[in-house]
């Protein structure tokens, strides 16, 4: 069986067309430029351009960069333009922060920073550094008038304050004096004696601060990014003494990072909900539902509820108030008390029946009554609700279907079984068995030959993709 296959290795070997001698080249100039021979690199790409690659464009900019970092910035800025006006392609959205950068480093600095300027709209991480754009303007304004600059070097430090480059931004404004500024102010990988020196720093002003507003907006930052150490360190340099509405910020946000975090739910909870009545608009909202959440991951279960339902009744119209009303009836279901549960189960179907929580509010509403004995009850919930056929959800509810000709439907013409009896229990494990999402098809197959294994059950002409339960996480 190997030998074929080695055969038809080795044909296909002899068969194929050799390389080019530029192909071939190129090859050897992306090895030495990726081993740091930057000079070695600029030597074999130069005889590579224009010689009918169908990837010249990406041969061009490799030369480009292997004459950036060898620090021929002039020639490595015209192949830069060369590729900014081309036809389109990844180079070309690469190469105009290029061309900046090569104005940088051959000491055009206004030029640069007017052509940061130009392209910062446009700027992303895929074509380029915009944090390094942002600060190069700073630093050009800087050499002008260092006041007019510091709320740029401010900008950067607090909108991006897990950028390598925003300690040296604080260091410019005085926020951190005892911090040298850093290597990479110039953000290139030249050596250092190719760079031009570099424009004198402003002198930082002793025990500067940044204002309690600033640290908190760069917490909130790192945690989005999930920096969340040192979000909490950021949080620390806080005084004690805050304004209320400055202390109820920090105490969502190191609730919120601790929550996120999954450590010290019983804390954050307590932050969270003490901070709550202090805030506005959704930031309230969403203190009292994860403050409430993050009390049922440490099982204080009745105090959850509470939390939920001060959600549901203070921030109805919030996007928590559909899951807070879903839980509060979930964590009394799970918890084995199916009575208790039903009115907050039920009022997710009522009040939010359009959301992501009612089919799986409608399953636990019938289940419920089923482990209740309450047969005449544990009915398709969602097809009554909805006004749905019946097919969808009558061959996975725990009755098998008896509530169709009850809603209109047409009549069965086999009488279905009682929710007591093995076939309708059957039906019901398999409402439960899970069902991935990624292969739809082999979940129907099985769901197919799974049930009509019953011969009290006919063979459907159509089945539904079968329902996928899931707990949310508590």
């Amino acid at each position: 069986m190997i030998a074929p296959l080695l055969a038809v290795v080795l044909a296909a070997a002899h068969t194929a067309p050799p390389a080019s001698a530029a192909a071939t080249d190129l090859g050897r100039g992306y090895a030495a430029y990726r081993s740091g021979d930057y000079h070695g690199a600029a030597k074999i790409l130069a005889g590579v351009v224009g010689k009918g690659l169908k990837s010249d464009d990406w041969a061009l900019y490799l030369l480009a960069e292997s004459a950036f970092y060898d620090g021929d910035y002039r020639a490595a800025r015209e192949r830069f333009e060369r590729l900014a006006h081309g036809h389109g392609g990844r180079p070309n959205e690469l190469a105009p922060l290029r061309v900046a950068d090569c104005l940088w480093m051959e000491g055009e600095r206004d030029r640069a920073a007017a052509l940061y300027a130009k392209l910062g709209s446009k700027a992303t991480p895929q074509t380029g550094d915009p944090v390094l754009a942002r600060f190069r303007i700073a630093e050009a304004a800087a050499a002008h008038d260092a006041t007019a600059a510091r709320p740029k070097f401010l900008a950067i430090a607090r909108d991006f304050p897990a950028h390598p480059l925003a300690d040296e931004a604080l260091r410019r404004i005085g926020g951190t004096p005892e911090t040298s500024a850093t290597a990479g102010a110039t953000g290139t990988k030249a050596p250092a004696a190719a760079a031009p020196p570099a424009a004198a720093a402003p002198p930082a002003a002793a025990g500067a601060e940044l204002p309690p507003a600033d640290r908190l907006r760069r917490a909130e930052t790192l945690t989005k990014d999930r920096h969340w150490d040192e979000a909490l360190a950021e949080l620390g340099k806080l005084p004690a003494a805050l304004p209320p509405e400055l202390a109820a910020e920090r105490d969502y946000q190191i609730g919120m990072t601790k929550f996120h975090m999954r450590r010290d739910y019983a804390k954050a909870g307590e932050l969270l909900l003490a901070a709550a009545p202090h805030l506005t608009g959704d930031k309230a909202a969403s203190a009292q539902f994860h403050g409430a959440r993050a009390l049922s991951r440490v099982d204080r279960d009745d105090e959850a509820i509470a939390g939920y339902k001060k959600v549901i009744t203070q921030y109805g119209h919030s996007r928590y108030a559909a899951e807070a009303q879903y839980l509060s009836g979930w964590l009394d279901y799970n918890r084995g008390r199916f009575r208790e549960s039903l009115p907050a189960l039920q009022a997710t179907l009522d009040h939010f029946g359009k959301s992501a929580f009612a089919d799986d509010a409608a399953w636990c509403v019938a289940f419920a009554h089923f482990l209740l004995g309450d047969e005449a009850e544990a009915i398709p919930v969602d097809c009554r609700r909805r006004g749905s056929p019946p097919t969808k959800w009558a061959r996975a509810s725990p009755t098998g279907g008896r509530g169709s000709a009850r809603r209109g439907g047409t009549p069965t013409r086999r009488p279905r079984p009682t929710a007591s009896s093995p076939s309708a229990r059957r039906s019901l494990s398999m409402a439960c068995s899970p069902a991935p999402a990624s292969n739809r098809r082999g979940a129907r197959s099985r769901w197919r030959c799974r049930r009509n294994r019953s011969a009290s059950w006919p063979p459907p002409t159509r089945w539904p993709t079968p329902p996928r339960w899931s707990c949310p996480r508590r």
